[in-house]
């Protein structure tokens, strides 16, 4: 079933619009680690962390509803889903198909964007191999993948559900707008709202001190991960119950 679903998607651009999101993530994260003064860094793994999760908290969203767009305009097109039926797979089992597929290259697409993090914050002499296999690095690793999957899995939700072909791209550029604002507004928000998780996965905090700012660690997210595993448990509980997908929408 996935060399399948593999075959199925060949021509419509999927993989390169994962080089895109690898494009947005790491080129402009370069900048930062290697400058001269990157060499200096005192934590230059949770710099470099940081500033990848903020680009993350403003594109992904877009970036992952276009890419699951993709994937549902093309069975919407060629009457699939009913042909599917008509053989007796349940929209459910389609769908979690599409999710798994989707999950798979994007825990990939993740492992590749952390090497060449890891492979800048190599360049600073503070930075200590120890801290790879440290929980305060693999929590993030983990929470991140579960925010993206279980947005996945919502964005193939509403756009099996939803009339309008567009209502998920608007939905998201609503979302990271919403993140964002969250992000500013409140920690308690930044658990609240879905599309504002990638910033709870911050490792460094900006304490104002007697000299100006100071610098500090925050705790391990914990939260985070609670967090995105159950937003993902959800989406999928809901995925597993989805037997209406809509026929009048406009292609």
């Amino acid at each position: 079933m996935t060399s399948m679903e593999s075959r199925k998607y060949k021509g419509l651009g999927l993989y390169a619009l994962l080089f895109l999101m690898l494009c947005v993530h790491v080129p402009i994260l370069g900048v930062i680690g290697f400058t001269n003064s990157f060499t200096e860094e005192i934590y230059p793994l949770f710099s470099l962390l940081d500033a990848y999760f903020l680009f993350q908290l403003i594109f992904n969203p877009v970036l992952l509803s276009s890419l699951v767009k993709k994937v549902v305009e093309i069975e919407e097109k060629n009457n699939m889903f009913q042909l599917q039926e008509m053989l007796g797979v349940k929209s459910s089992t389609f769908l979690m198909r599409k999710w798994s597929w989707l999950s798979l290259r994007l825990f990939i697409l993740q492992l590749i964007e952390w090497a060449l993090i890891l492979h800048m914050a190599a360049r600073s002499s503070h930075f200590n191999f120890s801290q790879v296999a440290s929980v305060r690095v693999l929590v993030p690793f983990f929470s991140q993948w579960l925010i993206a999957s279980a947005f996945v899995a919502l964005f193939l939700i509403l756009d099996t559900r939803s009339k309008s072909p567009y209502f998920t791209l608007f939905f998201s550029m609503g979302g990271a707008l919403s993140g964002i604002l969250s992000m500013l507004t409140s920690r308690v928000l930044t658990l609240i709202n879905p599309f504002a998780w990638n910033s709870s996965l911050l490792s460094i905090s900006y304490v104002k001190g007697s000299e100006g700012f100071d610098r500090v660690i925050n705790p391990v997210p914990w939260p985070s991960l609670a967090a995105s595993l159950t937003g993902l448990l959800i989406c999928l509980f809901i995925i597993k119950r989805h037997t209406r997908i809509r026929r009048d929408k406009t292609i």
